[in-house]
């Protein structure tokens, strides 16, 4: 995959086909349009959850760094 990533769309379409150079062409677009919204996701929800106290209000939870990232951090009915 990298070695197809790297080659121009003709050399693909002729070593490879056009549904080759079509499967590329659609893979970095899902990958331009996913990873902004991943970065910018993760920017806006890791806080949000990290902040959270809900799970600290359980007794008899034990719960470790990662579950204060999870959704089950925050309160139902936040505003957050």
């Amino acid at each position: 995959m990298p070695a197809a990533l790297r080659m121009p769309e003709p050399e693909l379409i002729d070593h490879a086909g056009l549904d080759s150079a079509v499967y590329i062409r659609i893979y970095l677009l899902g990958l331009k349009i996913f990873v902004p919204i991943a970065l910018l996701s993760f920017g806006v929800l890791m806080p949000v959850n990290w902040t959270g106290k809900s799970l600290e209000r359980i007794e008899d939870l034990t719960f470790s760094t990662i579950d204060k990232l999870s959704i089950s951090n925050v309160p139902p009915g936040s505003q957050r």
